[in-house]
């Protein structure tokens, strides 16, 4: 039986992997949690950390069933699902860029400046560089963890004296220990799920996004489907990244702003499928 390698066995991974069991495949979880939803969802676990690249590759070498290696709902594992699909000689349509503006929020943001996409002001840096008053972009700034996702570490602040702070609380999310403070954009809020297929988006869906009141902002609620932003302009800033990006095939998933003065910005880019049940809203709404 072929086999689908899974990495993370968090709820996001449940949907990959049901639907790779209704179509036959064998799976296998990789987490250091034996019991994540994943890993009893799967027909098989390895239970080993997804950022033990090398270890990982020896046990699965040996595998000669291997289809894929996919990284579900999770931006952390997108390195690693790049590094074993090349050492394994797998599938991939990932990118060194795709993964890394998947990964570094400050990188992302500066592929949006030098193609001319409205977005935040922002600097990034260790807790030293981004803690001084002065490093404030805006009188009212996002903070978060570089590297992380799902909202976590994230803070919106109006006085410099809380900077340090909410620095040092979003450090501790991050694994690099590295920051970056945005200027906090206004509006509505929305997310895009979609597939990508020679490098141009070949299924979309967005959602209105609602989120927790400030200083936290946690999703709570996806609504689909919504027809009050510009889906060609979001298809053409979308294929307009890829590109650059050099993201050949597989799923994106995007967090946007229609901003109060009439921008639509890609705030975050993640080169996998959504968490918070993304995928299944997509196909209950979509088909």
């Amino acid at each position: 039986m072929t086999a689908i390698v899974v990495l993370g066995g968090a709820d996001g991974s449940l949907s990959t992997i049901r639907t790779a069991q209704a179509m036959g495949l064998r799976t296998i979880c990789v987490d250091m949690r034996t019991d994540a939803p994943g890993a009893i969802a799967a027909d098989e676990l390895v239970n080993i950390s997804t950022h033990q690249i090398d270890a990982l590759a020896g046990v699965l070498a040996p595998m000669r069933d291997l289809a894929a290696v996919v990284s579900p709902g999770s931006d952390v594992n997108l390195p690693t699902q790049y590094a074993l699909a090349r050492a394994l000689n797998l599938p991939c349509g990932l990118s060194d860029a795709a993964v890394r503006a998947s990964v570094d929020k400050g990188f992302f943001r500066e592929v949006c400046d030098r193609l001319g996409l409205p977005g935040p002001r922002f600097v990034q840096g260790d807790i030293a560089q981004v803690a001084d008053a002065a490093a404030m972009p805006a009188p009212v700034v996002m903070v978060k963890p570089s590297d992380s996702s799902g909202s976590r570490g994230v803070r919106r602040i109006s006085d410099p004296a809380e900077l340090p702070d909410a620095v040092a609380y979003a450090a501790t999310f991050s694994p690099t220990r590295v920051v970056i403070v945005e200027e906090y954009l206004s509006g509505h809020d929305y997310a895009a799920e979609a597939v990508v297929v020679d490098g141009s988006v070949a299924v979309l869906g967005v959602t209105e996004r609602e989120l927790t009141p400030p200083p936290y902002f946690v999703t709570v609620e996806h609504r689909m489907p919504t027809h009050k932003i510009d889906v060609d302009e979001l298809r053409a800033t979308l294929d307009a990244l890829c590109d650059v990006l050099e993201y050949r095939w597989g799923a994106l998933s995007v967090d946007l702003i229609h901003t109060d003065d009439g921008r639509l910005v890609v705030l975050e880019w993640g080169a996998r499928l959504g968490g918070n049940g993304m995928p299944e809203l997509v196909r209950l709404t979509c088909g």
